[in-house]
């Protein structure tokens, strides 16, 4: 099992502050679970920024598939996460993709970060769907091939750009 640091609900109750991810009080890691013994296994600090506030984890269908992605909301970042090739016994997470941030004005940022919420993969485990809440857009990858992530497209649906 693996599971994300988001927030703490005593801070997120109290609205979204930009600046409580400088203070660490909303997390960058993933933390690896043995579900069966009841043990934490491994703690993967994602990379800052990118690794800002990971969410969802989804892990490809396929039952001997050992794949699985992470969106990080605020790093708009996807990270793969797999067995270590280094080390088989431990995971590791690698970039795979990035959403850029786009320069604004009136805005709570000089930079709107596009803010990924929800990832879903596919039944077929071809795709994985991105939504990013702030810019508006959904966005498909093909991940047929997981290390390699390729936009294919993408459909815009509201947004705050």
């Amino acid at each position: 099992m693996i599971s994300t640091e988001w927030g703490s609900p005593n801070h997120i109750k109290e609205g979204f502050n930009p600046g409580h991810i400088a203070e660490k009080l909303y997390g960058n890691s993933v933390h690896i679970f043995d579900w069966e013994q009841k043990k934490h296994l491994q703690t993967i600090d994602l990379p800052m920024p990118q690794g800002a506030l990971p969410l969802e984890v989804r892990y490809l269908h396929e039952p001997t598939s050992e794949n699985a992605f992470v969106g990080c909301a605020f790093g708009s970042s996807i990270f793969r996460i797999h067995p270590d090739p280094q080390n088989p016994d431990k995971q590791t997470a690698t970039l795979v993709a990035e959403i850029p941030s786009l320069k604004v004005t009136g805005w709570a940022l000089p930079e709107m970060p596009a803010l990924i919420t929800d990832i879903l993969i596919s039944m077929d485990d071809r795709f994985l769907y991105v939504s990013c809440w702030l810019h508006g857009d959904i966005r498909q990858y093909d991940i047929s091939d997981p290390a390699h992530p390729k936009l294919h497209s993408r459909v815009y649906v509201g947004g705050s750009v």
